[in-house]
């Protein structure tokens, strides 16, 4: 049986005022069991993809096929 994809809503340390919010991210399959709100994490921000720091704030389910970026580190 196919394991549920997650999200990760993760706040952006470099977003400006005009754009903070949490931001959704795919995580990885090898992940999903380790990924925790409150874990810092690299995700690729804006339209550069910028490696960008940031902290995990929520886990949820995926909803649908939405196409999200992936983590792209987890710190421990």
């Amino acid at each position: 049986m196919p394991q549920e994809k997650l999200v990760a809503r993760v706040a952006v340390s470099s977003a400006v005022f005009s754009i903070d919010k949490a931001y959704d991210y795919d995580i990885p399959l090898c992940w999903q069991n380790i990924a925790c709100p409150g874990q810092r994490v690299i995700v690729p921000f804006g339209s550069a993809n910028r490696r960008t720091e940031g902290i995990i704030f929520e886990i949820i389910p995926a909803d649908g096929d939405r196409a999200l970026k992936p983590l792209s580190h987890l710190f421990d």
